[in-house]
């Protein structure tokens, strides 16, 4: 049933992948839609029955996004016509790079761009595209950003993953190996 439904450019490339085509679906969905590292995907599909290295869950990522994109860019919602732009900068492989996000008052993204360097020219042209794409908006506001320093820092703090620490694991604590699932039960109870 599944396979009748998929456009006929994704399924050609997941029959050439080896797996079944609904665990490679819903790898490539979990990384995209969660905060999922490719090692915890692998120690689910464990858990599952599925024996998927994490470097051939990237793999699928890579081979897979674009033709999703693809696909999901006909069928996109239409965007708000109240846009909020960023621009940010974040270390990929120990570099800086910078990223250029546009997204809707409901909070849908517009339109992003990644560039190596900041490039003024690049952005301008990505905001033109955004324009041509899903037409121009009522308006355009900067991203805002926290309110107050101890919001921001609440926030960010759940977000550091603390219980993970490779200083603070429970294997240091009682000598033994756990899967980052068994350290967060046990970390939890």
């Amino acid at each position: 049933m599944l396979r009748k439904s998929m456009p006929a450019e994704l399924m050609k490339v997941l029959i050439r992948l080896h797996y079944p085509p609904e665990v490679i679906l819903l790898c490539v969905r979990w990384y995209v839609a969660y905060s999922l590292s490719l090692r915890n995907l692998e120690e689910m599909m464990a858990k599952r029955g599925f024996e998927v290295d994490h470097s051939t869950v990237h793999r699928w990522v890579i081979k897979l996004v674009p033709l999703f994109e693809k696909a999901f860019r006909k069928h996109k919602r239409p965007v708000g016509k109240r846009w909020r732009m960023a621009e940010t900068y974040m270390k990929i492989s120990g570099d800086w790079k910078y990223l250029y996000r546009a997204v809707d008052k409901a909070g849908r993204t517009v339109d992003f761009l990644l560039r190596a360097h900041r490039d003024k020219a690049a952005a301008r042209r990505y905001f033109e595209k955004a324009i041509d794409q899903n037409g121009a908006p009522e308006t355009v506001k900067p991203m805002k950003g926290f309110k107050d320093f101890r919001c921001a820092r609440l926030i960010l703090s759940g977000h550091r993953n603390d219980a993970y620490d490779p200083e603070r694991t429970v294997e240091k604590e009682h000598g033994t190996h756990q899967s980052t699932a068994e350290q967060f039960y046990s970390l939890m109870m």
